[in-house]
């Protein structure tokens, strides 16, 4: 396994771990949701969410490798 590859992993365990614990522990978030943002409970379930579904896509989505000049528009430069 390549260290990319290890850390890939390790990044998405980590990831998965805190938003499943948004949902386990949701009262020790509640603490850093601020003051103003309404419905805590809402805001702390959708960052879960999104948490875990950030390490799904570390996980399954398919890499694309960068083209260098591969998408560049052509320019023109002018004297």
């Amino acid at each position: 396994m390549r260290l990319e590859d290890l850390a890939r992993w390790l990044l998405a365990a980590f990831m998965a771990t805190a938003g499943v614990g948004h949902f386990l522990a949701a009262d020790s978030f509640t603490a850093q949701v601020p003051p103003w943002l309404p419905m805590p409970g809402l805001v702390i379930a959708v960052s879960g969410i999104v948490e875990v579904a950030f390490a799904a896509a570390l996980l399954f989505a398919r890499r694309r490798r960068a083209r260098p000049g591969g998408r560049v528009a052509p320019t023109r430069v002018s004297p």
